[in-house]
């Protein structure tokens, strides 16, 4: 019997996502706590772990940018392309915030 195989993709996080994602944490642990801004950046490690897996996958936004994909994680917005075995995050914004301006 063969078994399934999952060929694992590459994620790869543009400089600008770690400015993202400590932004994100800074406001988190000021307006919620230290701890609640911990368990919300470890849901973005969650969700690139699962879109390395091919577990969850985004929907494009092709109307913003040609071959983005976005996806929804809480109240932000994870984009990213995917080629072959490599995803890169371009960014992660706040579902308020303008993306074509951002992006």
């Amino acid at each position: 019997m063969l078994k399934k195989v999952t060929i694992a993709n590459k994620v790869f996080l543009k400089p600008k996502v770690y400015e993202d994602l400590e932004n994100i944490y800074n406001y988190s642990a000021l307006n919620f706590g230290e701890t609640k801004a911990v368990e919300y950046i470890h849901s973005f490690d969650q969700v690139f772990s699962k879109l390395s897996k091919g577990d969850v996958r985004g929907k494009t936004c092709d109307y913003i940018k040609v071959n983005l994909v976005k996806l929804n994680v809480n109240s932000h917005v994870i984009f990213y392309k995917h080629n072959d075995n490599l995803i890169e995050v371009i960014r992660i914004l706040h579902q308020k915030q303008d993306f074509s301006r951002h992006l």
